[in-house]
């Protein structure tokens, strides 16, 4: 199911640049500092891979490999983003947006999964200066003793907002299963296609990442 959701980041100023960002977490027991990095970097990006491999193999959504990395071919794409949370120098969190544009072959999971249904948002809007801009949020992940850490999540996902603002995106995309749909709509998303089974590469079973 691909569910998208309009204009989440309007009326907020644009960011700096997102490449080193601090932000702060506040849980019932006590605050948590975490250090956001854009993964531009090859140790980065290593992170990256890694964080989603830890995630991804304690869940049984991949089998084991040597390298304890877990990566794809989107990653290697110019409108790919991902960023990795810190928490005292250690990778605990990470995120990766893919940009889409309308009229370019910019493409993404969800791009090339639902084709006709991203296509025909980025397509609304065509005479809004900031129309045909979209941006989908995969590869949701957090390190297996983080799992129960709820307010990564939402971390996570200020993450992408800031590149949403730096980008002038007003629209997000997010592959979801069933059962994570409600979680997706009390953050203002609205269902754009139905539910439909989906194999994705290097996975053992369908999964939305988070």
């Amino acid at each position: 199911m691909i569910i998208s959701s309009a204009n989440l980041t309007t009326g907020q100023d644009r960011p700096r640049s997102p490449s080193i960002t601090h932000v702060t977490t506040h849980g019932a027991a006590r605050s948590r500092n975490y250090e956001a990095r854009l993964a531009v970097s090859p140790q980065t990006r290593h992170d990256a891979y890694r964080v989603r491999y830890h995630s991804y193999f304690s869940s049984g959504y991949i089998a084991a490999n040597p390298a304890g990395m877990f990566s794809d071919r989107f990653d290697d794409q110019p409108n790919a983003l991902t960023v990795v949370l810190y928490e005292n120098a250690r990778p605990v969190a990470s995120v990766r947006v893919c940009l889409l544009t309308r009229g370019t072959d910019f493409t993404s999971p969800a791009r090339e999964t639902f084709t006709d249904e991203v296509d025909q948002a980025l397509a609304a809007d065509a005479d809004d200066a900031f129309g045909g801009r979209g941006l989908e949020i995969n590869r949701l992940v957090r390190t297996p003793d983080a799992a129960n850490n709820h307010g990564l999540v939402f971390l996570l996902y200020r993450m992408a907002g800031y590149i949403a603002l730096a980008k002038h995106t007003h629209t997000y995309f997010a592959c979801v299963r069933p059962n994570h749909a409600p979680f997706y709509r009390r953050l203002g998303y609205e269902l754009a296609a139905p539910p439909q089974a989906v194999s994705w590469p290097q996975m053992r079973h369908a999964t939305d990442d988070e």
